[in-house]
């Protein structure tokens, strides 16, 4: 009688570990995934008036549109994104508490990633004159989410210069 209990808690202790190992293997990590994912943010610093084309490719890289104007310059179009950059900081956290809660955090930490990936989308076009030196900078800001419906009605400022 008492290896027949015996048996009977000893598989009780091993469906436990099988468990134990495999739902946090079978759970997709969406809020790893989530904070691992998303793109560096491009250096905006170099969009100024006087900046050679070929310098402003090396630090940003190429444009996500280019045209010749009938003039004979260029006219680049760059998209650029805040608020995406990776972090194996979060990434990590969200790992732990995954592990320590068994896959149950990401009922949590999911929604948390969404909010934190919010996103600001600039598009900046720059204008180049013949010898591909930048003339002049405008810079549309589109918001992802409006505080308002005015929020987007002066989009078509230009972006100051600076010298």
């Amino acid at each position: 009688m008492f290896l027949v209990l015996n048996r009977g808690l000893i598989m009780k202790k091993l469906i436990l570990a099988i468990l134990l190992i495999i739902v946090p293997l079978v759970l997709n990590s969406c809020s790893v995934g989530m904070a691992l994912s998303g793109s560096e943010q491009r250096d905006t610093s170099v969009f100024y008036q006087g900046a050679h084309r070929s310098f402003v490719h090396a630090k940003t890289g190429l444009p996500y549109h280019s045209i010749k104007d009938k003039d004979g310059g260029w006219i680049d179009t760059y998209l650029i994104v805040k608020g995406n950059e990776p972090s194996a900081g979060r990434a990590i956290g969200h790992g732990v508490m995954d592990v320590l809660t068994l896959g149950l955090w990401e009922v949590i930490g999911t929604p948390i990633e969404a909010v934190a990936g919010r996103e600001e989308h600039d598009r900046f076009v720059l204008y180049y004159d013949q010898e591909d030196k930048i003339e002049r900078v405008e810079r549309f800001h589109v918001e992802t989410r409006p505080v308002d419906k005015d929020a987007n009605l002066n989009q078509n400022e230009a972006f100051p210069l600076t010298q």
